[in-house]
């Protein structure tokens, strides 16, 4: 008497979604495998430049990077380019500036973009001053974003001899980026015993500065 009883409901069941169908229809239902209902897409990332970053970096200088733009429109759609500088406290010049610079559009593939983008910056950080990559390593690489941090040195005229900086770029669904910060001369002699995870941790405070919601950006040209 059970197994009748739930026949007739199945039965019932078949029929109303039969019913709903209109003529030329054919119901099929979904198998085992089938895929779940698409969501809604994260809402994707803008870079801007605040007046100040925490309570010790303020703008200094900031403007668009056509060129970082024109360098990335291959790997990111709508690419849109930006660059800052923010200046210490006076008390602290001699620690340097913070620098951010990056894209911020539509990025499709992580892994072609960041080294799309890694290979430029690099690149031209030799041709402005000579800076060289002496240390690096790969914090995060996950499906949704990447993190990469480093240091650099250059070899200059003076007592010094040699600047040092350290930085950390990271890549996700809208923004690649990297923020870059001025090392004391008095700590460029400890840069072998740095922690560059450390870095990663105080770019993420910058990263939430800088990082916006948006809608997809217009391309420079």
């Amino acid at each position: 008497m059970r197994m009748r009883a739930r026949r007739t409901v199945l039965v019932l069941a078949a029929a109303l979604v039969l019913s709903s169908c209109g003529d030329d229809e054919v119901y099929v239902p979904p198998g085992p495998d089938a895929s779940p209902p698409p969501t809604a897409p994260a809402p994707r990332q803008r870079l801007v430049l605040p007046e100040s970053i925490g309570i010790r970096y303020r703008l200094a200088d900031s403007g668009a990077d056509p060129a970082l733009a024109r360098a990335m429109r291959d790997d990111v759609s709508g690419a849109v380019g930006v660059s800052g500088a923010y200046d210490p406290p006076s008390t602290e010049r001699d620690a340097g500036r913070l620098t951010v610079e990056g894209v911020y559009g539509k990025v499709d593939w992580l892994v072609g973009t960041f080294g799309t983008f890694l290979e430029y910056v690099e690149e031209r950080a030799l041709k402005r001053d000579g800076r060289r990559i002496v240390a690096e390593k790969t914090i995060s690489a996950d499906a949704g974003e990447m993190i990469k941090c480093w240091l650099l040195k250059a070899d200059r005229p003076g007592p010094d001899k040699v600047s040092v900086w350290r930085s950390c770029a990271w890549v996700d669904a809208g923004t690649v980026a990297q923020v870059t910060w001025g090392v004391r001369p008095s700590e460029a002699s400890d840069v072998d015993e740095w922690d560059l995870e450390a870095f990663a941790h105080e770019t993420a405070d910058v990263r939430e500065a800088v990082q916006q919601n948006a809608e997809p950006a217009r391309e420079q040209p």
